[in-house]
């Protein structure tokens, strides 16, 4: 994956809430089992 798509996606993450959110319970899950 190039940076530019990166950076889209990233964007699009940030600019819905839901999707933030769900990254984080995801993240947390992975970090926190």
């Amino acid at each position: 994956m190039t940076l530019s798509a990166f950076l889209a996606i990233l964007l699009k993450v940030l600019s819905s809430p839901a999707l933030l959110a769900g990254l984080i319970a995801f993240l947390q899950k992975t970090l926190h089992p």
